[in-house]
């Protein structure tokens, strides 16, 4: 599922990046809501698509992105591995975020050390 860039959702704050990304450029910023996560690219400035990931899908694609699962297993995003390193996630419905090698490797080291993973409500 994916968001019109026209949406207000792109101006909510609360998003957030990996602790690995780079001060400069773009990178994978996520912001949890209470019945998805939306993630979307900084090189967009706020402006271009945001990708929508049901909550109780989103352990399943960080799965996938850090290695526990299988590639292909999520069926939240697909990830697509170019041939430059660098990462294409693609929406169900084809909308799609590009990152570079640097971006993905950034998101992934912050996935390993669960920066991404969702937190039980108190």
């Amino acid at each position: 599922m994916t968001t019109d860039p026209r949406n207000p959702v792109r101006q909510r704050t609360g998003w957030f990046k990996s602790s690995f990304s780079p001060s400069q450029g773009g990178c994978v910023e996520v912001l949890f809501e209470t019945s998805a996560v939306l993630v979307r690219d900084t090189k967009d400035h706020g402006e271009g698509p945001v990708l929508t990931v049901d909550i109780a899908a989103w352990p399943g694609f960080l799965a996938e992105v850090i290695g526990t699962a299988p590639a292909g297993s999520n069926h939240a995003l697909r990830i697509e591995h170019q041939t430059d390193g660098g990462v294409r996630l693609r929406a169900n419905d084809g909308t799609a975020l590009a990152y570079t090698v640097v971006e993905w490797t950034a998101f992934t080291r912050g996935a390993e050390a669960g920066q991404f993973t969702l937190q039980p409500a108190a």
